[in-house]
């Protein structure tokens, strides 16, 4: 009998240790799964503009690729040198426009710390940082006036002009967007 009672003890652990290990699988993977959901869920920056050099005028845009507790990433957002300006929302994308031209040659440094979130709570994961130079003023102008012109840009203080096109039957005309920063032509 006792050889029988300590078989039937060890049987049980055994069982019990197994099902205790399947229990344990099923809510690791369950909290895998959720923290992986959560990860997926949680706001990202997906894009700023401008990312490297900008004109004096140009505005700063952070676009997410959520909704996002406006509140929160206002008081999150800070901008250096610090510049006085206006902060609005277009869809997932905050906007800063400084009230007055950048100063040539100086690098805007922007940065979300940490506290901005999603509208349903989630946290954007670490602070962000981000920098741009400003650059100078530029001409453009269509060269040569009689014939197959194409666009070309020239700062103030540059001796040779950027050729922006190079187009076998000319540029005819272009417009300037984007406050500065876009040039379309046809």
């Amino acid at each position: 009998m006792a050889g029988t009672s300590g078989g039937y003890n060890a049987g049980v652990r055994q069982g019990s240790s197994r099902l205790l290990l399947s229990v344990l699988i099923v809510v690791g993977g369950l909290l895998a799964g959720l923290l992986l959901a959560a990860v997926w869920a949680a706001p990202r920056v997906e894009r700023v503009v401008p990312s490297t050099s900008a004109p004096s005028t140009a505005s700063l845009r952070i676009s997410f690729t959520r909704p996002m507790d406006q509140a929160s990433v206002e008081a999150a957002f800070s901008i250096e040198p610090a510049s006085s300006g206006r902060l609005r929302w277009i869809g997932n994308t905050l906007i800063f426009t400084p009230d007055r031209p950048w100063e040539e040659q100086i690098f805007v440094n922007s940065r979300l710390s940490r506290g901005a979130r999603s509208q349903r709570g989630l946290p954007l994961i670490g602070a962000r940082a981000w920098s741009f130079r400003v650059g100078s003023p530029r001409l453009l102008y269509l060269w040569p006036s009689g014939g197959n012109a194409d666009l070309y840009a020239a700062t103030l203080d540059s001796a040779e002009p950027e050729r922006l096109t190079e187009s076998e039957h000319g540029v005819r005309e272009y417009a300037v967007g984007g406050m500065g920063s876009v040039v379309v032509y046809a």
